[in-house]
């Protein structure tokens, strides 16, 4: 973990670079209703020193990192020049992001559900997992339609790399599931990184037209979010989302194959799963014993209350005293 953590700035960039390629277009008409003045606002110009939270400029204008900018800007001039995405460029990367991001979760549970089919064995809790996760990343993709709808162009690049990703991935991951586990925690890292400089432009007013902009009613019935949510609070559960989809990946990376599954009886916090990348073999297998022991000390409380509670006795099973009573008893059972 800790070597990984020394190289992820380098795995970060040459994931982010592919999704740069992918991503970045010509022009899109407008899908958002433009506020007054913003093209001449006055904003504050993103840090091009931080490799993980600034976002870079187009390879055209790639002296401009070089040179020093000013620390006050117009929106218009900065989103010419490509030190900052406008709405539309955010949700391209948004839907190229997610239609990625929801192949490796099924991709995985799909061949650990045929080994264990195969083999005859148990998964110890992986396949469930692994099903979460790909279907958390289809909702965040839905999501995403509900304000971005991609062209025939963009459809055909996220076909071509569905096909290529899925194949390529699905043989990783026969080979080396641990490597692939990791690879799929450096992608979810540059998904935060991605909502992370969202919430920071609309904050610093570089997205104006998602300041008050609501959130879409799917968003708000899947994260129960407030009538009044806007698309801050959107790109805030989606964080929340993709540092989970880190934490649980590294974690998976760090343990064996053959070791149970920590997170099938629970989540970690969500303080402890945003601020770290996952969880040693040693730490997984303790949590994994710990919340075993919780789910049947539960059960057996269960079972102890189950016993306990009073059951209705039928008649003709009370003990009978004498042979009057018996009597009595026998008659009354004719009788109805």
């Amino acid at each position: 973990m800790n070597f990984f953590a020394d190289t992820s700035s380098l795995r970060s960039l040459l994931v982010r670079t592919g999704f740069d390629v992918a991503t970045r277009y010509p022009k899109h008409r407008e899908k958002f209703p433009k506020v007054m003045g913003a093209e001449g606002r006055q904003v504050s110009t993103p840090s091009m020193d931080d490799e993980r939270a600034a976002v870079k400029p187009r390879r055209k204008d790639h002296a401009l990192a070089a040179e020093s900018l000013p620390e006050v800007m117009e929106l218009g001039e900065m989103r010419k020049r490509g030190i900052c995405f406008g709405p539309e460029q955010w949700l391209i990367r948004i839907v190229f992001l997610e239609t990625i991001a929801g192949v490796p979760g099924f991709s995985a549970a799909m061949i650990r559900h045929l080994q264990s089919l195969r083999l005859m064995r148990r998964d110890k809790g992986w396949i469930q997992t692994l099903l979460e996760d790909a279907q958390n990343e289809r909702m965040h993709l839905l999501v995403a339609l509900k304000l971005y709808r991609p062209g025939f162009f963009m459809r055909t690049m996220i076909a071509l790399a569905q096909v290529v990703f899925t194949a390529a991935f699905s043989v990783g991951y026969m080979i080396a599931p641990r490597l692939a586990h990791r690879f799929v925690g450096v992608l979810e890292e540059e998904a935060v990184i991605t909502y992370t400089n969202i919430l920071r432009d609309i904050e610093a007013g570089r997205l104006p037209e998602w300041e008050r902009f609501p959130a879409p009613a799917v968003a708000k019935d899947y994260w129960g979010l407030k009538s009044s949510a806007t698309l801050s609070d959107v790109m805030r559960a989606l964080r929340a989302d993709e540092a989970n989809h880190r934490f649980i990946n590294h974690t998976l990376a760090s343990i064996e194959s053959q070791d149970f599954n920590p997170f099938a009886y629970g989540e970690a916090r969500p303080t402890e799963r945003g601020g770290r990348w996952g969880l040693e073999r040693n730490e997984a297998l303790e949590w994994f014993e710990r919340e075993d022991a919780k789910r049947r000390e539960a059960k057996g409380l269960m079972r102890a209350e189950g016993a306990t509670e009073a059951r209705p006795v039928r008649q003709d099973r009370l003990p009978v005293k004498d042979e009057a009573q018996r009597d009595t008893s026998n008659s009354s059972r004719n009788a109805v």
